[in-house]
């Protein structure tokens, strides 16, 4: 099922959406993001904070009457996917929930500039669309963070788990040139609680059985 079908929070969508997947360009590509992404030291404290931040951000957004149609809207929709049988008039309600959740989405992605055939986004970049998104300044304050680092620590993460993951399966024997082995080792260390962070981040919104794309 397609990550649009379980926006239930065009929200915490959102905080997958503008950072992106380990792209092979950030792997590879010598500038300023390279050596910065190389320094960076992934850590258990920051990973605490990222999940207050995205705890505080969903909260907010399913206080604001901008969004709670739409958090509603996804939550209903994904209730009634996974109904088995449905009748005709719950496959007419799953189209009209559709199209507003779809709705909600493009709004979003206009407001904050988020196009996912752009791997050329820095980690400022990414900062700024982040801070664009209604109420996230204000999450990442109550956890102590800033938009940059959380977008440098997604990033991070993001190369760490895709090293890890081949690491784990044996088909990668040394870790690529741009990406930290203390951060890969992190990951493998810490896999529990990442989990549980991002757990949470999507089910807080209503996703918790969608938290990859």
């Amino acid at each position: 099922m397609r990550q649009s079908l379980k926006i239930a929070a065009v929200c915490a969508a959102l905080l997958t959406m503008i950072v992106p997947a380990a792209q092979p360009s950030l792997l590879q590509k010598a500038d300023a993001d390279t050596v910065e992404l190389a320094k960076y030291k992934l850590s258990a404290a920051t990973l605490k904070k990222v999940g207050v931040a995205a705890h505080a951000f969903v909260q907010a957004l399913q206080n604001d009457p901008k969004f709670k149609g739409a958090i509603a809207a996804g939550r209903e929709l994904e209730a009634l996917e996974n109904k088995d049988p449905r009748t005709p008039a719950e496959d007419r309600r799953i189209e009209e929930l559709q199209k507003q959740v779809d709705e909600a989405e493009k709004q979003v992605q206009a407001l904050v500039g988020s196009d996912d055939k752009d791997d050329s986004a820095t980690v400022s970049d990414m900062a700024r669309k982040l801070a664009a998104i209604p109420h996230m300044s204000e999450a990442f304050k109550s956890a102590g963070l800033t938009a940059h680092e959380f977008a440098l620590f997604e990033t991070s993460l993001m190369q760490a788990s895709l090293v890890a993951g081949f690491k784990k399966a044996g088909t990668l024997k040394d870790v690529p040139p741009g990406v930290s082995p203390e951060n890969v080792q992190f990951v493998l260390d810490h896999e529990a609680e990442i989990q549980q962070v991002q757990k949470e981040m999507y089910s807080v919104a209503g996703n918790g059985s969608d938290a990859s794309r």
